[in-house]
């Protein structure tokens, strides 16, 4: 669970997919475990982490990718989420969800 520590989240206008934001502002690492409840079947997960592991990290023209976002990994199983927050970092996850099926033909039509 995220518990105490600083997190965000929204959905796309079409409701389809969900962005949690999330901060690690401790000298430690942090797993996450997070459950989309209400029906929020998943078709696909990514993250995007930025995690330069020091405080006085920058970009220089020397090092013009010394603090950048990556991609992570995030594991899950049914509706939870899992992956971990590097110590001084920040994660944005998106969540998108599987479309709802269509009606099969005559299934609720009226004649």
């Amino acid at each position: 669970e995220v518990g105490e520590r600083p997190r965000f989240t929204e959905f796309s206008d079409d409701g389809r997919t969900v962005v949690l934001k999330l901060v690690n502002t401790s000298a430690e690492n942090f797993n996450v475990r997070t459950v989309l409840e209400g029906g929020f079947p998943i078709a696909d997960v990514s993250i995007k982490l930025v995690a330069p592991d020091s405080l006085s990290a920058r970009n220089t023209m020397e090092k013009p990718d010394a603090v950048r976002a990556v991609d992570a990994k995030v594991e899950t199983t049914g509706n939870t989420l899992r992956f971990s927050l590097p110590r001084w970092s920040v994660g944005v996850v998106s969540v998108t969800r599987t479309p709802p099926a269509l009606p099969a033909a005559g299934v609720g039509a009226r004649n």
